[in-house]
């Protein structure tokens, strides 16, 4: 006969969100052929990291390409003016900048209202079959300019939301 000791077992338990995206269907709608792909989440995990950020001019039937000539705008705003906010521990600020692409500009510290206030550059599809003018994707590098302050807990979650427009040309 044995016997066998109780034993503890301590597990600890963390989320990972999966996502898949879709893109955001242009103003055409589903008969337009294309649509843009917008970031996903942007995770902070400290100041010295760059996030890219980049959205992509897409055909909806790759078999067909996409239309020549197509021309699409994309903007971006902040709920909260480029600050990321915990009702307890106060915000941290933040800033995206999208000026590596022709005519985009940073979305930083008070950077909220109209979209289009904050380019982020223009996506194009080839002017003609055999052009070379095309510019199917545009990259900005999100990173948090401030750190949380001491005694704030691990894993405390700092907000804002991000709307992108995006308008054909």
């Amino acid at each position: 006969m044995s016997a066998v000791a109780p034993m503890s077992v301590f597990a600890a338990e963390s989320e990972t969100e999966v996502k898949y995206i879709t893109g955001a269907v242009t103003p055409g709608g589903g008969d337009a052929g294309y649509y843009v792909t917008i970031p996903s989440d942007i995770m902070f995990q400290d100041t010295a990291t760059a996030v890219e950020q980049k959205l992509e001019l897409k055909p909806v039937d790759t078999t067909k390409g996409l239309p020549y000539g197509l021309e699409v705008g994309v903007g971006v705003a902040s709920a909260q003016g480029a600050v990321v906010s915990n009702g307890t521990y106060g915000s941290l600020k933040y800033e995206v900048d999208y000026t590596a692409n022709e005519g985009g500009a940073k979305l930083a510290e008070g950077s909220t209202g109209d979209p289009t206030d904050v380019f982020v550059g223009t996506l194009k599809s080839k002017s003609t079959p055999s052009a070379g003018d095309q510019t199917l994707a545009l990259t900005g590098q999100a990173r948090l300019l401030q750190a949380a302050g001491v005694g704030t807990p691990k894993g405390t979650e700092f907000v804002d939301t991000l709307t992108y427009t995006i308008t054909q040309n």
